[in-house]
């Protein structure tokens, strides 16, 4: 009987590494967006953000210094979270 691993076995026992390592991104995610929304003055909680969501989030350039631009950003790395999130997710669950 031969004891070396087949590939198979090697692609379903990495599965789980995808889904802790896509679970850990959601809720970082989720705990990240929700201080960014809920205290905006936040230098640190906002780069935080900021650095999750890359490199979607530098879409944040693009916005200038108006009124609501807080709000747009918030959406902007929500965004971003959400796309890297479901990209890791994606590898977590692909057969």
């Amino acid at each position: 009987m031969s004891t070396a691993s087949s590939p198979g076995s090697r692609r379903l026992s990495a599965r789980p590494a995808w889904r802790l390592a896509a679970s850990i991104y959601t809720v970082a995610g989720v705990a990240c967006i929700l201080t960014s929304a809920i205290v905006p003055e936040s230098d640190t909680g906002m780069l935080l953000s900021i650095v999750g969501g890359l490199p979607w989030s530098l879409s944040l350039a693009t916005l200038d210094l108006s009124p609501g631009v807080a709000s747009t950003a918030v959406l902007l790395l929500a965004g971003s979270w959400a796309a890297n999130a479901a990209l890791l997710w994606w590898m977590a669950l692909r057969p």
